[in-house]
């Protein structure tokens, strides 16, 4: 789980106006992802889903923690 940052909303919104298929999000909103490498106890990438979109977001480098921008160890 991924939690969404003001930066990655400007970015899906910037999709919509692309006319790419996905639905809008909220800085704040608690996205589905996938932690696809680790770099230590702490560090991971994560592959984040969003609805309607084929590509997924990738967020590297991120820490776990209960902030935008940081991922559910769920």
């Amino acid at each position: 789980m991924y939690i969404c940052t003001e930066e990655d909303k400007q970015y899906i919104d910037k999709l919509r106006e692309d006319n790419k298929p996905v639905n809008p999000v909220m800085a704040g909103q608690i996205l589905p992802g996938i932690v696809v490498a680790e770099w230590g106890e702490t560090c991971k990438n994560v592959s984040v889903f969003l609805d309607g979109q084929i590509e997924p977001l990738w967020k590297t480098s991120i820490s776990e923690g209960n902030i935008p921008g940081s991922y559910l160890n769920v």
